[in-house]
C-alpha cells in the first residue's frame, strides 16, 4: 500500500505521498488544510503545547483519546486513527463546554495557546469527567501561557468536573469506528516520495525483516526525538521504519514477579502501571516531560537515545532492568548497565532492534529516583540520581547509586557503593559517601550548571535518598 488513511474533518481520508513527504508532521498537514488554523506552531519542538492535537485510538471497539504535540507526529503514524483538532470542538455555532467555560473563567487573553490548552482538556475529559487537582495540573503542565495565568485556567478546567458527559464527539464515535474498521491494518505500508521512503510493518517478523533488508534506516515509534532532528536540524530522513505499530512490542504485564515491558510502551503507560507498584518511580516519571511527550514517547526510545541525562536509563538501571533484542534469527539479553557503551551508544547491532525490558520486583530494596533541573515540569535534567539500597538490622547488605548528568554515558558512583556496602545506616557514612562521589566524577559545564555545581548537587542527592531512608526505616 502507498497511501495512508484516517479520519479528520468529518471524512475518511486518503494521503497519497506520492506528492507529499512522508516525514510531514501532523501540525505541517494542519496548517495547510483549510480552515484548520487553530493549531499553532510555536517552537516546533513540544515545548510550548501550542500545536497540542488529540489522536483517538481505537481499542476494543472504543477510542482511548491521547493528547499529544503534532509538531512530533508524522502524518503516517496516523493510518488507522481520528485526528481531532480545536476546530471539531464546537457543533452548530455552539461552543464546547471546555470552551464555555475557558470565555466564562477569563481563561484566554491573546489566545494563541489556548486552543492547546483546550485540547489537552478535551482529552483529560474522556479519560474521565472528575479529574483531581492532580491530573489537570498534569493534563495542562506540557502547556505554556505568556499572559493569561494558569490559575483562570486551571479554574475552567476545575469548573467542568461532573459537567461533560456526552459532547457531539461522543455521538459521532459509532460512525467513525465503523469508518475506521474498513482500513486495512495488517498490508505494509510503502510510502515514496522522491528520494524518501516510509515504511510502516505491522508485525515483528515483517519489520526484522526489513530491519536486515534496510539495515542503514532510521527506526522511529513515538518519533519524539526523530522529528527534532527534521524540524530544528531540517535534515532529509530518506529511510524509515515506523515501529509503532507493532503490537508484539506493546505488551505490559507482571510475569513471575518481573515487570515485563515492551519497548514500544508510552512512557506515559508505564506511569500509570506503576502507580501502586512502584510509588516512587511513578512520582518520577511525574517530571518526566509532559503528559503530551509521555503519550508518545517510548520506553525503548528513551533508552536507545543513550543519553547521559536521559531520565528513564538511572532509574532503570537501579531496577536492575535486563534489555531483550531480536534480530531475524534471534534473541539476546544484556542488563542495561552493560548494553549502554558510551555517550549515545549502545551494543544493538545493525539488523537488530530492542523488543522488550525486563525487571525484577522485590519487596526487600528502598528506592529514590530524584531529579534536580531547573523547571519542576518539562525539562531535561541537570543532575539525576537513581539510588536502591537492601539493609538488613540496619547493615546496608547492597547499594545501588546510579547518576545522570555526571559523564558521558549514566554511570553509577562504584567508590560511594563500595564505601556504603556493609555499613550502617548514618549520616555520617553517606555524607562521606557523596564526597566519594563527587570525587570520582568529572562533570562539564554546560548551559545547565557549571561542573561545581553538579558535584554539589551529586553531594547533595546521596544525602536525601538518606534523609527519605530514615523516614522509611522509622529512625
Amino acid at each position: 500500500m502507498d497511501s495512508v488513511k484516517f479520519y479528520f474533518d468529518n471524512k475518511l481520508q486518503e494521503i497519497d505521498f506520492s506528492t507529499i513527504s512522508p516525514t510531514t508532521t501532523v501540525l505541517d498537514f494542519l496548517r495547510s488544510y483549510p480552515g484548520r488554523f487553530g493549531t499553532k506552531e510555536g517552537c516546533a519542538e513540544g515545548d510550548c503545547g501550542s500545536c497540542t492535537v488529540v489522536i483517538a485510538d481505537p481499542e476494543n471497539g472504543k477510542f482511548e483519546y491521547h493528547a499529544v504535540n503534532s509538531c512530533m507526529v508524522f502524518l503516517p503514524s496516523l493510518h488507522g486513527k481520528f485526528l481531532i483538532t480545536v476546530e471539531d470542538l464546537a457543533q452548530d455555532n455552539y461552543l464546547h463546554p471546555i470552551q464555555e467555560a475557558f470565555v466564562e473563567n477569563f481563561a484566554s487573553q491573546c489566545g494563541f495557546c489556548t486552543p492547546g490548552f483546550e485540547m489537552s482538556l478535551f482529552a483529560l475529559y474522556k479519560e474521565t469527567t472528575e479529574p483531581s487537582d492532580e491530573q489537570i495540573t498534569e493534563a495542562v503542565e506540557g502547556n505554556l501561557c505568556r499572559c493569561t495565568g494558569y490559575r483562570p485556567i486551571r479554574d475552567a478546567a476545575a469548573s467542568l468536573r461532573g459537567v461533560i458527559e456526552r459532547d457531539n464527539i461522543t455521538e459521532k464515535e459509532p460512525q467513525i469506528l465503523q469508518a475506521l474498521a474498513g482500513i486495512p491494518m495488517d498490508q505494509t505500508l510503502d510510502l515514496r516520495y522522491k528520494d524518501q521512503r516510509y515504511l510502516i510493518p505491522f508485525h515483528l517478523d515483517k519489520a526484522l525483516d526489513l530491519i536486515a533488508q534496510y539495515p542503514e534506516a532510521v527506526l522511529v515509534n513515538g518519533s519524539t526525538d526523530v522529528a527534532l532532528r527534521r524540524n530544528k536540524l531540517k535534515e532529509k530522513i530518506r529511510l524509515v521504519i515506523d515501529l509503532s505499530f507493532l503490537l508484539e512490542i506493546k505488551e505490559l504485564r507482571i510475569q513471575d514477579r518481573n515487570l515485563i515491558i515492551g519497548a514500544g510502551v508510552t512512557v506515559q503507560q508505564l506511569k500509570n502501571f506503576v502507580k501502586d507498584l512502584l510509588p516512587p518511580l511513578y512520582d518520577y516519571l511525574k517530571v518526566f516531560a509532559a503528559k503530551q511527550i509521555r503519550n508518545r514517547a517510548t520506553v525503548g526510545g528513551n533508552i536507545m537515545t543513550a543519553s547521559p541525562i536521559g531520565d528513564l536509563i538511572p532509574a532503570l538501571i537501579t531496577l536492575g532492568a535486563q534489555v531483550t533484542v531480536a534480530d531475524k534469527n534471534s534473541e539476546k539479553s544484556y542488563s542495561l548497565e552493560e548494553f549502554i557503551t558510551g555517550y549515545r551508544q549502545t551494543r544493538l547491532q545493525k539488523g537488530q532492534i530492542l523488543k522488550q525490558i525486563t525487571i525484577p520486583l522485590s519487596e526487600d530494596w528502598f528506592f529514590g529516583f530524584y531529579k534536580v533541573s531547573k523547571r519542576t515540569s518539562l525539562d531535561i535534567s541537570t543532575v539525576s540520581l537513581s539510588a536502591g539500597v537492601l539493609v538488613k538490622d540496619d547493615v546496608i547488605e547492597d547499594i545501588i547509586l546510579a547518576f545522570g548528568g555526571m559523564a558521558a554515558m549514566v554511570k553509577r558512583s562504584t567508590a560511594a557503593e563500595d564505601f556504603l556496602r556493609g555499613k550502617n545506616v548514618s549520616e555520617q557514612n553517606f555524607v562521606q559517601a557523596g564526597q566519594l562521589a563527587a570525587q570520582q566524577f568529572q562533570p562539564i559545564s554546560d548551559a545547565r550548571s557549571s561542573a561545581q555545581a553538579r558535584s554539589v548537587l551529586a553531594k547533595n542527592l546521596i544525602v536525601k535518598f538518606y534523609t527519605d531512608l530514615t523516614q522509611k526505616l522509622g529512625k
